[in-house]
């Protein structure tokens, strides 16, 4: 046990794991690639909202999906550009999700809940733009 020796600062090569961002982009798409389906297929529930056709909703759903998914591609394939583009991709539908919420709620219940989706939004984009922030701390380094 004396001879291992513990370093606590991660390494380069550990710094550069995906980690957390692949987990948040495998989920985040599949889950969009799943919903597109599910509109698709349950059209009836989704026509009665005026707001976006259910084509549109599908489409923008599947899109959302290939580009998260696209980052688990990039992981696989281990391109040195996949991590940036995890957390630009992950901040960017963060962002399309948030707006999309604030500009389309008609709801009193969904209204009232805005604030609170602001704040865990906020939070929920911490991890993609900390790791961003050390990625570019580590390059300049």
């Amino acid at each position: 046990m004396e001879d291992i020796q513990q370093n606590p600062l991660p390494t380069a090569s550990q710094a550069q794991q995906p980690g957390c961002l692949l987990l948040i982009s495998a989920v985040f798409g599949l889950y969009q690639i799943i919903f597109a389906f599910r509109v698709l297929h349950f059209s009836e529930i989704f026509t009665g909202s005026p707001v976006i056709p259910v084509p549109v909703h599908s489409i923008l759903s599947a899109l959302w999906g290939i580009i998260l998914l696209w980052g688990v591609v990039l992981v696989a394939r281990k391109k040195r550009s996949a991590l940036p583009y995890m957390s630009w991709s992950i901040i960017a539908f963060v962002v399309y999700s948030l707006l999309r919420t604030i500009v389309f709620t008609q709801s009193d219940y969904d209204q009232g809940r805005l604030p609170f989706l602001i704040i865990i939004t906020v939070a929920g984009l911490a991890i993609p733009v900390i790791s961003l922030l050390s990625r570019e701390k580590q390059r300049l380094d």
